[in-house]
């Protein structure tokens, strides 16, 4: 097995799995990787379903009705099965990404089986704005990674000796010694004798 090198493609775009490091990064990918929109992608892949089942039904008439061959049958229902399934993976992703109502999405999924409804349902979709022209995800889930990273910062309990720290660099300077010899001078003008108390000496 021949591992693929950088230097073997230097003019191929590639991400390394591990540089991956946030919500926003991978928004950044998806954008650099030129994602077809939701609109386009559910349009190519509506349109090529549609198509295959075309190859499939033409197939199927040379193999029952003609009985010239079943080259059609092999090559249309093979590639009719691999579109299909990426006409109901692009579905759910769309599906999830634009938070249709079940009905579209049900209806949607539905149209894959009787031959070329999904060029219908693309129109359907597309007339009533369920089809943009922008994903959504990427963006809302960089959003979220943000507050809830504010959220958990704001809610983490701080360490006693952060809290500290905190209360000494917001004290000002000499504040302490300063609050001692008030502390003495008050026990001294409370003690009888006028003296310092041995409390405050010993302090």
């Amino acid at each position: 097995m021949r591992i693929l090198r950088r230097r073997d493609y230097p003019s191929t775009p590639y991400v390394e799995i591990g540089s991956i490091s946030s919500p926003d990064h991978l928004s950044a990918i998806m954008v650099g990787m030129t994602l077809p929109s939701p609109r386009r992608l559910y349009m190519i892949v509506a349109t090529a379903e549609a198509v295959t089942w075309t190859l499939l039904l033409i197939g199927m008439f040379l193999k029952y009705v003609t009985k010239t061959t079943e080259l059609g049958v092999r090559v249309g229902g093979m590639l009719h099965g691999i579109v299909f399934i990426a006409y109901v993976l692009v579905t759910i992703i769309v599906w999830v990404d634009r938070k249709w109502p079940a009905k579209q999405g049900l209806v949607a999924l539905a149209s894959a089986i009787p031959p070329l409804l999904t060029l219908w349902t693309e129109r359907w979709l597309d007339r009533d704005g369920h089809l943009p022209t922008a994903w959504r995800l990427p963006g809302e889930v960089g959003s979220r990674h943000r507050a809830r990273e504010g959220r958990l910062r704001r809610a983490a309990p701080s360490s006693p000796r952060g809290a500290r720290a905190r209360r000494r660099r917001g004290r000002p300077h000499g504040a302490r010694p300063a609050r001692r010899a008030a502390r003495r001078l008050s026990e001294t003008d409370h003690s009888p004798s006028g003296r310092t108390t041995n409390s405050a000496l010993t302090q």
